[in-house]
């Protein structure tokens, strides 16, 4: 990831911590940690195909970004 994208990808991950609250299922926008073992979320949506949108911004903005879309589930 470049340096200049930083502080967006760490705002968004901000966001994303906080818009699951009351949320017991929704798709995750995640990249891939510098350790190569975790995701960190970057944002989060109700359906899959705004998460396959958001994405598509992001990887148009930086192709070389490990990125994934992937479903959450949590104990109600």
């Amino acid at each position: 990831m470049s340096s200049g994208d930083q502080d967006l990808f760490f705002v968004l991950a901000e966001k994303a911590i906080r818009s699951t609250h009351g949320m017991t299922s929704y798709w995750a926008l995640q990249r891939r940690h510098e350790d190569g073992a975790r995701w960190i979320d970057l944002a989060h949506f109700a359906t899959r195909s705004d998460a396959d949108e958001g994405r598509a911004k992001v990887h148009d903005r930086d192709p070389d970004i490990d990125l994934r879309v992937f479903h959450v589930h949590r104990p109600a």
